[in-house]
């Protein structure tokens, strides 16, 4: 058998990787199958063997991908924490967590498919001390009115927003 071209070799395995992730949207991980990943980039299943192993090394290819994105410096989220002043400029964390969702549709369609099918086992660990990592980015320091932590009550809110325009 030829070897492929590296570029080639690359171009094809993002070719899948994409196909993968336009299958995961559409129908969640469960409901695809490997021949429904190689049909969608348009080659064989052997093909798509020569690239990854399984489904779930593609679905792990995908996640870390998007994940990658978000996380990544050009999250509008990480401005807006550098120049916050919660809670006064709560109507600013609902502009930017709707930028967010906007942005990154794909992020969190693949978060919420990660916790119903899989537990939030591929992806959870993005949510996990989630309060502790934004206060370490941006102003969070001190109480709001009430006694709460404002890195808690940030991120409640911010949890919020998020969650209203997934839903919206």
């Amino acid at each position: 058998m030829p070897k492929l071209h590296a570029k080639t070799a690359v171009l094809r395995r993002q070719a899948f990787a994409a196909a993968g992730k336009r299958c995961f949207l559409r129908r969640g991980f469960h409901a695809v199958s490997i021949r429904d990943i190689a049909k969608e980039a348009g080659y064989s299943l052997g093909n798509l063997y020569v690239h990854f192993p399984d489904k779930l090394a593609i679905y792990r290819h995908v996640v870390g991908s998007v994940t990658g994105e978000f996380q990544s410096n050009f999250n509008p989220l990480n401005a807006h924490l550098l120049s916050c002043t919660f809670p006064a400029d709560l109507e600013k964390l609902a502009v930017t967590a709707r930028e967010l969702v906007e942005y990154f549709d794909d992020y969190f369609r693949l978060a919420h498919i990660d916790a119903v099918e899989f537990g939030g086992q591929h992806m959870g660990d993005a949510f996990s001390n989630l309060e502790e990592r934004l206060r370490g980015i941006g102003r969070l320091e001190g109480k709001v009115a009430g006694g709460s932590e404002k890195s808690f009550a940030f991120t409640a809110a911010y949890l919020s927003f998020i969650h209203y325009f997934m839903l919206s």
